[in-house]
């Protein structure tokens, strides 16, 4: 069985209190917690614009990924969380720029009435399968 890793990479803001790991790895297998558009030093991206939030989301999956030796091409599924339904199209966007490159993930769109604090407009979370 393999080791289990809870990470929680300089390059991400840190956890709330620290009640949960932005990463965590178990052999090839790795999943990343809900990112919000939350910079390392924890200050919020784009307020009230959701293509810079989202392209935020983004940098922060990547971030993520890198921790485990990995990248955004490695990312097999992911959930994203809208509060408004006029963001769809600019997560859209920033999906579509941010998976041009990569072989594009298992995805699930959802609208929901709100995220942790009222200025997220758009979360993901992600599963992935890094090689060997």
């Amino acid at each position: 069985m393999p080791s289990i890793e809870r990470i929680n990479p300089p390059t991400l803001a840190a956890p709330p209190g620290g009640r949960y790991a932005h990463v965590v790895r178990a052999g090839s297998l790795v999943w990343i917690a809900g990112q919000t558009a939350r910079n390392a030093a924890g200050e919020l991206v784009g307020p009230g614009d959701a293509l810079a939030q989202s392209r935020q989301v983004y940098e922060n999956l990547r971030a993520a990924m890198e921790s485990v030796g990995g990248g955004l091409e490695h990312l097999t599924k992911v959930t994203v969380y809208l509060t408004r339904e006029v963001d769809v199209a600019a997560s859209r966007q920033a999906q579509d720029e941010y998976a041009a490159a990569h072989p594009v993930p298992a995805s699930t769109m959802v609208v929901i009435k709100a995220l942790a604090r009222p200025e997220y407009l758009v979360e993901i979370e992600a599963f992935a399968v890094l090689p060997g």
